[in-house]
């Protein structure tokens, strides 16, 4: 542990404000804002602009959700949704009774595209070197 004298009170302190939170969870170099920071950048502007319409979204949605915030296209919704779960900023929750899957944005994602661009956590000023888990591979491009 990097800092011995904090307790976990301060770390809970710490991670309560939702807008701030991304800012805190790091250790030494290693970022998950950097991270998230890194995989949004590599997406295509369509699927940024769909992320940020599903930013709204706090709980579990489904294709239908897609299309009444991001497109009128079913199909076109279905795609992004197989594109952001490819790229690991959404995961599957599970089959509703009507046999439709649900899906969730990861929360660093979430937060990160509530928070990036207007609020404290900046895209374009992320620092700390970037490691990614195994989905690195999927978000399109050499991480150094």
């Amino acid at each position: 542990m990097g800092r011995p004298h904090r307790t976990l009170r301060d770390l809970a302190d710490r991670l309560t404000n939702e807008q701030d939170r991304l800012r805190f969870l790091s250790i030494g170099d290693l970022s998950l804002e950097a991270s998230v920071a890194a995989c949004h950048s590599f997406l295509p502007d369509p699927v940024k602009a769909a992320l940020g319409r599903l930013r709204t979204l706090n709980d579990d949605f489904v294709v239908d959700d897609l299309v009444t915030l991001v497109t009128p296209s079913r199909a076109v919704a279905v795609d992004l949704l197989d594109e952001l779960v490819d790229r690991q900023m959404v995961h599957t929750v599970g089959t509703l009774a009507d046999g439709s899957t649900s899906y969730r944005l990861h929360e660093a994602v979430r937060q990160f595209v509530t928070y990036g661009p207007v609020g404290s956590l900046r895209p374009d000023h992320v620092t700390g070197r970037i490691r990614l888990p195994w989905q690195a591979a999927h978000c399109g491009g050499g991480m150094g």
